[in-house]
């Protein structure tokens, strides 16, 4: 957020099956200071939201590297949230980053060198 990004968290958690789990995440995410502007309960329906929202995503990061996959087999810029590249092959599009501030500082570096500066 402080980089000028606007952060939308997707999830699929199923909140509406444990009843505690909408509010343990929430709680979750001030503990763990992770700053968000929206947090968008997808279901099943994460990566047809992905979809559509394309144009507007500068990048996604995940911990599931199956979910990385699916989403840079969509063309989004994607980084796997990991401490260990285990079972990424070398041809896959897929950045590995150690926090969530990482990716948003590589993505903010490409960024810039896009635009000249």
């Amino acid at each position: 957020k402080k980089l000028g990004y606007t952060v939308v968290l997707l999830t699929r958690r199923p909140y509406h099956r444990y009843h505690r789990l909408f509010y343990d995440t929430l709680i979750w995410l001030r503990r763990n200071k992770m700053p968000y502007d929206h947090i968008y309960w997808a279901a099943d329906e994460k990566y047809q939201t992905l979809l559509q929202w394309k144009g507007a995503v500068s990048l996604v990061v995940d911990d599931e590297l199956d979910n990385c996959r699916q989403m840079a087999a969509l063309g989004l810029n994607t980084f796997w949230v990991t401490q260990s590249e285990t079972g990424l092959r070398e041809d896959e599009s897929i950045s590995v980053v150690e926090s969530l501030l990482e990716a948003v500082v590589i993505e903010k570096k490409v960024e810039r060198r896009g635009k000249g500066g």
